[in-house]
């Protein structure tokens, strides 16, 4: 095996791919689905690198940049969070997928134990200790939520996200009494009545607990401190 050189291609990035048409021949192959945004992807890819480095006769490593949520290698194989892998067998059949630590614990019992677990240890999956977990799970949470947070609104979601515009204050209110300025989306809004603030508030354009300061204040007030909904 040494001398040999890894079987490491990236095959996609964010395009449709067929994986059966990168099956390695007479090894095993796993697809690593990834982003260059997830962290979690990124502490895994090191890890992977080394398996297939240390197996480079029977194992090959296809990585898929999938980019972001909804783009459409990411639709085509319904990935809903990463790093996400599959692997394949000798004979080009799916094996085993889903997150990091499970497909590398089926991985381990092909290569016999050498992607460090021992295989006469081998835990079930419903009890294991294993150190790995932990940081897998936890890593799996903070992939999952970046990639809701990416994903663009759909026609049904767009209009619960009000605009900039939701936030300018009614032209048929008075305007004598629009002192205050509320922090809305990190930026400082205003000037608006205390009427104003009691529709936003209202609407759910803003939370009872949104900080609110009035021209020529000092200290920021809650919004539920001025204004009752």
């Amino acid at each position: 095996m040494i001398g040999s050189a890894a079987d490491v291609h990236t095959i996609s990035n964010g395009e449709r791919v067929e994986l059966t048409a990168h099956l390695a021949a007479g090894k095993l192959t796993l697809f690593d689905f990834h982003a260059d945004w997830c962290g979690p992807c990124k502490a895994l890819a090191p890890k992977l690198d080394r398996l297939v480095q240390t197996h480079p006769d029977r194992l090959a490593l296809r990585k898929i940049d999938v980019t972001r949520s909804g783009s459409p290698v990411g639709e085509q194989y319904r990935i809903q969070s990463i790093p996400h892998l599959k692997l394949f067998g000798e004979d080009g059949r799916l094996v085993s997928e889903g997150n990091a630590h499970v497909v590398l614990r089926d991985l381990e019992a092909r290569l016999g134990g050498s992607t460090g677990h021992s295989p006469s240890q081998r835990p079930n999956r419903s009890t294991d200790s294993s150190p790995l977990m932990p940081i897998f799970i936890l890593g799996m949470v903070a992939a999952a939520i970046a990639f809701f947070f990416i994903k663009k609104p759909s026609a049904g979601t767009a209009d619960r996200r009000p605009s900039r515009a939701a936030y300018s204050p009614n032209p048929d209110r008075g305007r004598p009494g629009a002192s205050w300025f509320v922090m809305l989306q990190g930026s400082l809004e205003g000037p608006f009545s205390e009427t104003d603030l009691e529709d936003m508030l209202r609407r759910k354009v803003v939370g009872q607990s949104a900080k609110i300061r009035r021209r020529g204040d000092r200290e920021w007030k809650a919004l539920n401190d001025v204004v009752q909904n």
